[in-house]
């Protein structure tokens, strides 16, 4: 029965198509028939979009690929991305950013600390939690200037959430000036989530800065001397919300400083050829805010490796709140 009722339709479609072209005249056939060609291609493009979308989408995910790409080689390093300078510049004076959390320092003047020469830091890669549609990242780092100055000189690790709950793990460098924009330059140096990392940049001579980074988990390092004008107005440990990801990827608790980072470095910076602790600077503990919404916070510091009496404190852990 059902092989006949199948019969039937397609005598009926069969039918009808024959009876309305031949119920027509030659010019309104070739109308007739010029529409159902085109709402079948206007079908399959609609179609073929989707599909091209989608390999787009997957293609940025399997790379970790936000927004802006470019391709351009510098030295032994390749730059494909750019996060855009305005969200690496910290424009505000208060305990809050839209961007960062962990600490800033300045230069205390009353202990004959004029200008920051060179910054040190150890961290944990954080592992991020992947999402359907991906796009997130953060991304951790030290660097000099920034906090009130348009150019900042940095070097860490960025954690991303890729499409179809891919994740991606990088080592980058960065010399960041907001008056003329560069990309990251992201590294060949391999890291993995929960890897410590330490990282340098100290100044060498009129702005020369030798750039550090060690994945101290697996051996893997690299080294660039630079030349870049920085300030060394302040010096920073920092959890990013990076520009070019659609938000903060979840990275749970990130840890920075020997005390978290077992195995790594102290959060130190160099001022007139003398280290100090975050703690015996001008300091500021920032939290990563979205108008009243907390994204990210940041804990008191803790004692580091080094014997300094009731100065010896400069690692902490940045909490993911919510997300953005």
């Amino acid at each position: 029965m059902s092989e006949l009722l199948s019969r039937y339709r397609r005598a009926m479609r069969t039918w009808e198509y024959r009876r309305v072209i031949l119920s027509q005249n030659r010019s309104t056939r070739y109308i007739y028939i010029s529409n159902k060609i085109t709402n079948i291609m206007n079908r399959k493009i609609k179609i073929m979009g989707v599909l091209l979308f989608a390999l787009i989408m997957v293609c940025m995910g399997l790379y970790g690929i936000p927004a802006q790409v470019g391709s351009q080689s510098k030295g032994n390093a390749t730059t494909n991305v750019s996060f855009g300078s305005d969200k690496h510049i910290f424009s505000s004076f208060t305990n809050n950013s839209t961007n960062w959390a962990g600490y800033v320092m300045n230069p205390n003047r009353n202990l004959g600390q004029y200008s920051v020469s060179g910054i040190q830091g150890s961290w944990a890669v954080q592992q991020v939690t992947g999402t359907f549609w991906g796009g997130q990242g953060a991304a951790q780092w030290v660097g000099i200037g920034g906090k009130t100055t348009s150019k900042i000189i940095q070097t860490g690790t960025v954690s991303c959430d890729n499409f179809l709950y891919g994740t991606t793990y990088r080592a980058w460098y960065e010399l960041c000036n907001a008056a003329n924009p560069s990309p990251m330059t992201f590294l060949s140096m391999s890291v993995s989530p929960g890897n410590i990392m330490d990282a340098y940049i100290h100044n060498v001579g009129t702005n020369s800065w030798i750039i550090n980074i060690t994945d101290i988990s697996n051996g893997h390092s690299f080294q660039k001397t630079v030349n870049f004008a920085c300030s060394g107005a302040s010096g920073e440990w920092i959890e990013e919300w990076a520009d070019g990801f659609s938000g903060l990827a979840n990275f749970g608790t990130a840890s920075f400083g020997a005390y978290y980072a077992s195995g790594g470095i102290d959060n130190l910076v160099t001022m007139n050829g003398q280290q100090y602790t975050i703690a015996q600077t001008s300091y500021s503990k920032i939290n990563m805010v979205s108008g009243t919404t907390v994204l990210a916070s940041t804990t008191s510091l803790q004692p580091s490796n080094i014997p300094v009496p009731d100065a010896s404190y400069d690692s902490f852990q940045v909490i993911w709140e919510n997300g953005s």
